[in-house]
């Protein structure tokens, strides 16, 4: 994982992109195959190759699960997959999937607010408002709550 880190440190994606699949290849299930899975898949998305971003994040799922904050990013990293290759709706309800899941996590109302952005974003102003209004709702002592209200108000919707 450092020749990894390394070679991310010096700009050279695709052999910080090589050396963490080595890793996950040679130390698959061990804490350094986690990292360098996560970092293979997040640097495929900024290099635009968003279809190998997301099997790196499902495989991350699959393998390891979505607990934690390490699972938030490969859950989100999937989605954010799915809007870079245009599936709005599709990434709207992946975050919306997670919030679902993990309702009781700090990243849920996080996990709302990006479904609801996607929603709005795809022209589907009922699941957006939907999303918004469930963090007022649900999670209203979150940092998120004020975001959700101020979209609230905007899409005209009252707030109590």
């Amino acid at each position: 994982l450092g020749e990894a880190k390394i070679a991310l440190f010096q700009a050279n994606f695709p052999e910080a992109i090589s050396k963490s699949e080595q890793v996950v290849a040679k130390y698959g299930g061990s804490p350094a195959s986690r990292q360098a899975l996560l970092l293979a898949a997040n640097l495929k998305f900024e290099s635009k190759n968003y279809g190998a971003a997301q099997v790196d994040f499902q495989k991350y799922l699959d393998d390891f699960g979505s607990d934690g904050p390490l699972g938030y990013n490969a859950w989100a990293g999937g989605a954010f997959c799915l809007e870079a290759l245009g599936d709005l709706t599709g990434a709207g309800g992946k975050f919306a999937g997670y919030a679902d899941a993990h309702s009781q996590v700090l990243f849920a109302p996080i996990a709302l607010k990006e479904a609801a952005r996607c929603f709005k974003s795809a022209g589907n102003l009922g699941q957006a408002q939907a999303m918004y209004q469930k963090i007022v709702d649900e999670y209203k002592k979150s940092n998120v709550a004020q975001v959700a209200r101020s979209e609230l108000k905007q899409m005209g919707v009252s707030i109590n």
